[in-house]
């Protein structure tokens, strides 16, 4: 197992190659284009025999055909479109769910590779497991030869010499240095996920069930956050080198590919609503909650039950609870007057109609184990736990700025009476659940590291005014170019003061 993001400084292709590997590649009405790629395919240096390509015709209005020049094991497959069942995210998913190689690498239909491409790609899923390669490419706004002419220059060495006129992916690029490689992406490096070129386990998209349906574009964004949020490692490799014939659909409409993508964004990424909150839109409920939040309610009343709510409540953030308590000794006959579950029975009354609320029937003191097991890998990066009768001071804003100061996968903190509270972070749990089942905890320590303290101890980790200053400032620079509308500056302006003096 990694621990976080740590990952050689570099590989080199002098590995034995034994993994097998698919090439999907889906296409429509791009023949042209599709013949350049399949002849950039046939002169790659990692082996054919270990090789198979499956180019998808996604509903193309003249059927696509294999070039003359293409690679050894190709494969064309027709995906019927039909109402409901069409586009690039079906067609993908409906080939890679069958796909018995040990790696998926997906490639767009204008992507001409350099030869060693996918053997760059390679180097990684023989290096290890955790690992999701990211190719890199420059867009090109001309491409003056044929597939005869291409598969001549590619065999002479001549990848580079094809273009002398490129552009690069500005965002991609900047974020990635950023990031140290994303070495340390914190909850950024997902904005990097683009599907163009990009391989990965075949057992790594079983886990993460492949593109979401509900996507028509944007996919691969959303894509990249869940790939992030099971804690899996995105690798830019800017060795597997590739030209992009032309500008993507983006590039030529943003606006309106903006208007079109944000809905679904929004509803599944909660990283990307920092400047669009529910107030703006009508009080909307998203898919994915921001936060997750697990209290055992035993020993609680339902005044102290309140108060360890309100923060999340009243935070701009959404938040689902997980209740823990003995719920079905509720359903027995009781007296108002006399009743030893009073409390309990306050609080299920009070919350059992709200959907953000779930109760759990737990053990009397669960244990951190079975707590972990109980919390969801899902898109929701954060997950809180509390012992619902834990000091009321136990501030969450502090326990999550200290985890994501210290990069840990869990920060406890405990009272004065024992009492406990912590915070998870999800990728941590979903690296943790690939390769320590049986001991989650442990493998949370393997992974990300953990740390429990008192509360004092982590407020003076948390640091001074002057330190949050400096979050500030970085906030603000990092949020201030998605702003696209005074409200969402006038939010930004907002959460920073809440950050600044919380």
């Amino acid at each position: 197992m990694i621990f976080r993001y740590d990952r050689p400084t570099s590989l080199s292709l002098d590995f034995k190659p034994k993994l097998t590997v698919t090439v999907i590649v889906p296409a429509r009405n791009n023949q042209s284009k599709l013949d350049l790629v399949l002849a950039a395919l046939s002169r790659q240096s990692y082996p054919s025999s270990l090789t198979k390509v499956v180019v998808i015709d996604d509903g193309s209005e003249t059927k696509l055909t294999l070039p003359k020049i293409k690679p050894t094991n190709c494969t064309l497959i027709r995906f019927e479109n039909r109402p409901g069942q069409w586009g690039k995210v079906d067609a993908v998913n409906a080939i890679a769910e069958k796909v018995k190689t040990d790696v998926i690498w997906c490639l767009d239909s204008d992507m001409v590779t350099h030869p060693d491409h996918l053997a760059h790609h390679m180097k990684w899923h023989h290096a290890g497991s955790e690992y999701i390669v990211l190719g890199s490419k420059r867009f090109v706004e001309n491409w003056p030869y044929d597939s005869n002419q291409l598969s001549a220059a590619l065999s002479s060495g001549k990848f580079d010499s094809l273009h002398h006129e490129s552009f690069p992916h500005d965002y991609v690029e900047a974020r990635i240095k950023a990031t140290n490689e994303l070495r340390n992406p914190k909850l950024e490096g997902f904005r990097t996920f683009v599907g163009a070129t990009f391989s990965m386990p075949t057992s790594s998209w079983q886990e993460l069930d492949g593109y979401h349906q509900g996507f028509t574009t944007g996919e691969d964004t959303e894509f990249g956050w869940r790939a992030t949020m099971h804690g899996f490692a995105l690798v830019p490799e800017h060795d597997a080198k590739a030209w992009h014939l032309g500008r993507t659909t983006f590039q030529e409409n943003s606006d309106l590919m903006f208007a079109h993508n944000n809905p679904k964004l929004l509803n599944w990424i909660p990283r990307l609503r920092t400047t669009t909150r529910n107030t703006e839109l009508g009080h909307i409920m998203w898919a994915v909650p921001d936060q997750g939040v697990v209290i055992d309610c035993r020993g609680t009343s339902l005044e102290q039950f309140q108060r360890l709510i309100r923060p999340f409540i009243e935070d701009e953030a959404e938040s689902e609870f997980t209740l823990l308590g003995p719920w079905t000794a509720l359903d027995s006959r009781y007296s108002p007057i006399d009743d030893q579950y009073r409390e309990l029975r306050y609080i299920r009354s009070w919350y059992q109609d709200d959907p953000r609320f779930v109760f759990v029937e737990a053990p009397e003191n669960p244990s951190i184990e079975w707590i972990l097991s109980l919390i969801p890998v899902d898109g929701t990066p954060f997950h809180y736990y509390f012992d619902g009768p834990i000091d009321s001071e136990i501030n969450r804003s502090a326990l999550r700025e200290v985890l994501l100061k210290r990069e840990l996968g869990l920060l406890g903190a405990i009272d004065s009476r024992g009492y406990r509270a912590f915070i998870l972070y999800t990728p941590a749990l979903g690296r943790a659940w690939r390769n320590s089942p049986h001991s989650l905890y442990d493998g949370i320590l393997q992974g990300w590291g953990f740390r429990w303290a008192t509360w004092s101890a982590i407020k003076d980790d948390r640091g001074t005014i002057f330190r949050r200053s400096v979050l500030f400032i970085r906030y603000a620079i990092n949020r201030f170019r998605q702003v696209r509308s005074f409200p969402e500056l006038a939010n930004l302006i907002k959460r920073g003061i809440k950050l600044l003096f919380r």
